[in-house]
């Protein structure tokens, strides 16, 4: 297994990793030097705990989509082609197998997780081809299988039209229709796809609704921050807010932690000290007070 891990500059200088906590970004790096040469890891859990990572570190990398988990707890660096290209004579496969299966390479060479209801099939083997009804067919040029698509018809369509006008917003009138599907549009032209741009559509209207407010100008108002951002998955909206609040709790502990008291030293107080005012008169003997008493008679 090669010993040398790499990273790549588009990666971790990009302002989606560089948002993220400090804390988030060290157990990144971490994750990717223990890695293996697949991009694997196995102990995700000991190395968070080695270098003190909490669960909300790994939850933000995995909403962002740095890190993909499988059910078996490994972890695998959804970019570790872009970051690390191994010599053939140095690379060893990995062991876990069944979650390499799971896995395809998109063109950019970073990993992708395989549609549910996709065929698991080996990496660099086989690649996906047009099905129709699960039926699989051979490529002309190509004569080895591809993958099976079979259509999930439980998958949850969504629908910002019926949403708006089902939970209190109003009529559904051809003026709102109009702002709803360019919405749509502007969020297509920041990456996200149909069904991801209508889905960011119902999370700014569930945030409304969390904060009791029924009017589209507020909804209007989410959606230009997170369009701002850039933010073109509801996945990353989930990770921009726990972003933003472990930052604040964060910055909360700093600055608890920064107030502090001084004490001034003696010299310091001893300058500014008035000295004491003396109001008692002199002490005499008393052979003293009768020489003086008799001093007087006279």
């Amino acid at each position: 297994m090669a010993q040398r891990r790499m990273f790549s500059k588009t990666i971790v200088s990009s302002d989606l990793f560089l948002d993220m906590p400090k804390s988030t970004q060290a157990l990144y790096f971490h994750l990717n030097m223990n890695a293996d040469d697949d991009g694997f890891i196995g102990s995700s859990k000991m190395i968070m705990r080695m270098i003190g990572a909490s669960d909300d570190d790994m939850r933000l990398l995995l909403a962002k989509k740095f890190v993909f988990e499988f059910d078996s707890g490994v972890v695998v660096v959804k970019d570790w082609r872009i970051h690390n290209q191994i010599r053939k004579d140095r690379h060893k496969q990995t062991i876990y197998t069944d979650e390499f299966q799971q896995l395809q390479a998109v063109e950019n060479n970073s990993y992708e997780r395989l549609p549910v209801g996709c065929q698991e099939v080996a990496l660099g083997k086989v690649r996906l081809g047009k099905v129709s009804l699960g039926k699989s067919r051979l490529d002309k040029d190509n004569e080895e299988p591809k993958n099976i698509v079979v259509d999930d018809e439980s998958q949850t369509i969504p629908n910002p039209f019926s949403f708006y006008e089902t939970n209190g917003f109003g009529m559904l009138t051809p003026f709102y229709q109009e702002k709803i599907g360019l919405w749509i549009d502007d969020f297509k032209l920041i990456g996200s796809t149909e069904d991801e741009a209508k889905f960011i559509l119902i999370k700014a209207m569930e945030v409304s609704l969390m904060n009791n407010v029924r009017k589209w100008v507020y909804v209007e108002s989410i959606l230009k921050n997170w369009e701002q951002k850039k933010l073109s998955t509801v996945e990353m909206i989930d990770a921009d807010e726990l972003s933003n609040k472990a930052s604040n709790q964060s910055s909360k502990q700093y600055k608890k932690n920064s107030v502090r008291t001084e004490t001034l030293p003696d010299w310091a107080k001893d300058e500014y000290e008035e000295p004491p005012v003396k109001n008692e008169l002199p002490k005499i003997s008393d052979e003293e007070f009768l020489r003086e008493m008799n001093a007087y008679d006279e």
